[in-house]
């Protein structure tokens, strides 16, 4: 065993493990709610009616739910980052599918919302999860550039 599996995670690893497996549970939470109530909660607010006209709530909840549940393993993963590419292959595929569907949200919400918190925290939350596949693409695009170039 190598120094560097024996020491564990850091404290910012262990904190960056713990917003990825949140934002996981968020997305999976969501997507569970829609998937299971979908055809009830589109009478319960206009956002939902308005994503609604876009496709079906059962349809975005099961996407919200397996990207959350691939963030969520994207965090179980962390800590095998420098040894295999599944950690960031997972973040790319997770957060551009949690993106998407947050995005959808947004657009349909902006008009819908209540008030303004509602859109731009949605807002935030697709912009958040596109960093996150930004950052998971960036690095499966540099590993494999590395080798190809060995």
């Amino acid at each position: 065993m190598d120094e560097e599996q024996n020491r564990g995670l850091s404290i910012s690893e262990s904190v960056s493990s713990l917003l990825l497996y949140s934002f996981g549970i968020l997305s999976t939470i969501r997507g569970a709610f829609w998937l299971s109530a979908g055809s009830h909660a589109v009478h319960d607010s206009g956002m939902y009616a308005a994503l609604a006209m876009l496709a079906p709530l059962r349809l975005w909840g099961v996407l919200m739910l397996s990207a959350g549940l691939v963030i969520m393993i994207s965090a179980y993963l962390f800590p095998k980052r420098r040894r295999t590419n599944s950690f960031f292959y997972a973040l790319l595929v997770g957060g551009l599918a949690a993106s998407v569907v947050y995005f959808a949200v947004a657009v349909a919400g902006i008009s819908q919302a209540q008030n303004w918190m509602t859109p731009l925290q949605i807002i935030l939350l697709s912009a958040s999860h596109g960093m996150l596949a930004f950052i998971g693409g960036a690095n499966v695009w540099n590993k494999r550039s590395m080798n190809m170039s060995e």
